[in-house]
C-alpha cells in the first residue's frame, strides 16, 4: 500500500505526488483529473482536446488506478467532461483498433458539440 501524504480534503499518496512532480508528460486535461479526483479541487476545467490529450490522461489512470477507478467523477466538471467520460470507452477502442484519425474526431465532435453548454 502506498504512503499517505496528508493533505486537508485530498487522498494523495507518494505514488499520486511521483506523478505531479516528477512526470514531464502531462497536459492540463491529465492535470484537470488529477485535481479533481486526487486533491478534491475543481481548479482546473481543460478536457481532452485530441488523442495525445486523451493519452495523457490513460497514462494517468494507469500510474494511478484510484483515477481511473473514479473517471466518473470527471462528470462533475463540466459538460464537455460528461460527454467525454460517456464516450471513454469508445474512444479507447478506437484508439486500440489502430483508428487514431476516428478517435480524434470523435474527441473534437465532443468538444464542439459540448462547447458553451
Amino acid at each position: 500500500m502506498s504512503e499517505t501524504i496528508i493533505i486537508p480534503g485530498s487522498r494523495i499518496t507518494l505514488q499520486d505526488w511521483n506523478w505531479l512532480v516528477h512526470n514531464r508528460d502531462k497536459g492540463n486535461s491529465s492535470l484537470a483529473m488529477f485535481s479533481h479526483i486526487i486533491l478534491k479541487m475543481n481548479h482546473f476545467k481543460s478536457h481532452p482536446l485530441d488523442v495525445d490529450d486523451y493519452l495523457r490522461c490513460q497514462d494517468l489512470m494507469r500510474i494511478i488506478p484510484w483515477v481511473r477507478e473514479n473517471l466518473d467523477l470527471m462528470s462533475e466538471v463540466s459538460p464537455t467532461w460528461a460527454a467525454l467520460v460517456a464516450r471513454w470507452q469508445d474512444i479507447c477502442h478506437l484508439i486500440r483498433a489502430g483508428q487514431r484519425t476516428e478517435a480524434d474526431e470523435l474527441i473534437r465532435r465532443i468538444c464542439l458539440e459540448t462547447k458553451g453548454a
